[in-house]
């Protein structure tokens, strides 16, 4: 509704449990300003509120690029810290308001997917984690994000080549194993159970299913016993270390 009823060149972004430092906009604007070819141009985040750090760097700052394939790869566009060409976002149809979790991940694909992008290395927002805001829910941000990569690939069968379709399902399913690995280290059995039912958003997936399913029935019990037995030894370490300076 913001975008049908917008007048202006660009539109920015701001969740409500979000914060834009007050150079934001003077940081990012230009960007877009200089570069006419970019459609998309975003900050750098600072995380707080139960989880810290700034957000990864991953393009070179300050020049558009094709970043249609790192961010299939993964999402490292902050919504709150994105500016995008009104025009541009009416020509890819904005965002799919059939969809709850990853919205914005899944309206930056099909940005890329036509229009380059460009950063800058500045954090200029803040993005507040708390237990009831939407993406605190791993389980429910993963599918959205699976879903929203299958989207594009659905697209790429029907306006590009097998080239670039067999690309994009590379690059799919190099990140749900990676996604995997993640959960699994998080020692989260229902968090398990729900990335490997992403099997259906990812092409090509029987073969690491299977794996992982394996992983999953057969290991589960010892992984957890020693991860436990682990912890103990690290605790310990931690403890005597402590220990001794003190002493």
């Amino acid at each position: 509704l913001g975008i049908a009823a917008a007048h202006g060149e660009l539109i920015a972004f701001l969740d409500a449990d979000d914060s834009w430092e007050p150079n934001h906009l003077a940081e990012v604007v230009p960007l877009l300003e200089e570069n006419p070819i970019a459609a998309l141009a975003f900050s750098r985040e600072r995380r707080f509120g139960g989880w810290g750090g700034t957000h990864p760097r991953v393009l070179q700052p300050g020049r558009p690029v094709d970043g249609f394939w790192p961010v299939l790869r993964k999402n490292f566009v902050p919504q709150m810290g994105a500016v995008v060409r009104r025009d541009a976002l009416i020509e890819v149809q904005g965002y799919d308001e059939t969809m709850r979790y990853a919205e914005d991940y899944d309206l930056w694909l099909r940005l890329a997917r036509r229009f380059p992008m460009i950063c800058t290395d500045r954090v200029t927002c803040n993005h507040r984690g708390h237990p009831d805001q939407a993406s605190a829910r791993d389980d429910l941000l993963a599918r959205g994000a699976y879903e929203a990569r299958w989207h594009a690939w659905c697209a790429a069968r029907v306006t590009d080549s097998p080239r670039v379709v067999q690309r994009i399902e590379r690059i799919i399913r190099a990140a749900w194993n990676d996604y995997l690995w993640k959960v699994w280290r998080s020692r989260n059995r229902s968090l398990m159970a729900a990335a490997l039912s992403l099997r259906q958003f990812v092409p090509g997936s029987h073969s690491i299913y299977r794996r992982w399913d394996r992983r999953a029935r057969l290991l589960w019990p010892w992984y957890l016993r020693a991860a436990r037995g682990w912890d103990r030894v690290v605790g310990n370490e931690k403890r005597e270390t402590g220990s001794e300076k003190r002493a």
